[in-house]
């Protein structure tokens, strides 16, 4: 009996000794992600992004539930509203804040996500230019700075879905050589755009280059607000065909930056707008930024001739994860 007991007791001190240790360890932490959620050199993603909290006079409502947001390189960003046909907003810094469902459980999988709608995506840097929610283009001498389609369900909700196919329609999204080309359709007019980062005068640049079908119509593209120090700019074009021009009541009120516009007149053959002077958004001077690089395809998957095709389901972004 004794020496059972004795082997009893030391087990039992065992158990105790190694109870007490694991209650001196701190908890566990996750395993920081192997990989960013959004590869930095990859030219694009699909997501949410809220650009409503920009400041500086921007545009308040400026949410986009399928945003393409566009990888420029040297840390330039585009997010373009495939519903609305506008860029949401341009800026300079890291992408996007991770607040999504997906990207935030990536990156804290131990944290639940919160209820509700916000936070969400927005862009992760400064903002130079933006829209609100309105068409990007628009038929006609007449601008609306409304949202055409029905409302949703509950007030704080966007329109839901594409505007009216008469209207415009958003077709593909096509990745040439290093930078992804957008093609869609304006009153039934058919417009291709490429979104490139540039410099100009020194100044980090975007510059936006369009191919547009003969049109019977006057269309106009509403560039943005600009925030301050941001210019906008459209490189000498010969002709009176194309004009840019600021609105002249901003829907926020005097204290909002004016909404600079693009017209194009009606013209018969096909227009290269700004395909070689761009429409350009020229940003502050430079400062101090961890910049992604510039995305380059490999050289062995470079198309030789036609652009690969990446969307074609209307109105529906693609989706990289």
């Amino acid at each position: 009996m004794g020496p059972h007991r004795t082997a009893l007791g030391l087990v039992a001190a065992l158990c105790f000794v190694t109870s007490g240790t694991a209650r001196q360890q701190s908890p566990r932490q996750p395993a920081p992600p192997a990989v960013p959620w959004v590869e930095s050199d990859f030219p694009f993603f699909s997501s949410v992004l809220d650009a409503g909290h920009a400041g500086g006079g921007l545009p308040a409502a400026n949410l986009t539930p399928r945003a393409l947001v566009l990888n420029l390189g040297d840390g330039l960003w585009a997010a373009f509203d495939t519903d609305l046909l506008r860029v949401a907003a341009m800026w300079r810094g890291n992408g996007i804040t991770p607040k999504a469902l997906a990207p935030g459980s990536y990156h804290a999988p131990d944290k639940k996500t919160p209820g509700g709608q916000a936070p969400a995506p927005a862009p992760d840097g400064l903002v130079w230019i933006a829209n609100g929610i309105y068409p990007g283009w628009q038929t006609g001498d007449r601008v609306s700075l409304a949202d055409p389609r029905s409302p949703a369900p509950s007030p704080e909700e966007v329109g839901r879905g594409p505007i009216p196919e008469a209207m415009g329609r958003f077709n593909a999204l096509r990745i040439q050589s290093d930078r992804a080309t957008l093609e869609y359709a304006v009153g039934g007019v058919s417009v291709s755009e490429t979104v490139e980062a540039t410099e100009h005068d020194g100044r980090p640049a975007i510059a936006r280059r369009f191919r547009i079908a003969p049109s019977k119509t006057t269309l106009v593209l509403t560039v943005g607000a600009s925030n301050d120090g941001v210019a906008v700019a459209l490189d000498a074009v010969s002709g009176a065909a194309v004009t840019i021009e600021t609105s002249p009541q901003p829907p926020g009120g005097s204290a909002s930056p004016a909404i600079s516009m693009v017209k194009v007149a009606p013209h018969a053959t096909p227009r290269l707008l700004v395909a070689r002077r761009p429409l350009l958004a020229l940003g502050p001077p430079r400062g101090a930024l961890a910049v992604t690089r510039p995305w380059r395809a490999p050289a062995a998957s470079r198309p030789a001739a036609a652009p690969s095709v990446l969307s074609r389901q209307v109105g529906t972004p693609p989706h990289t994860r």
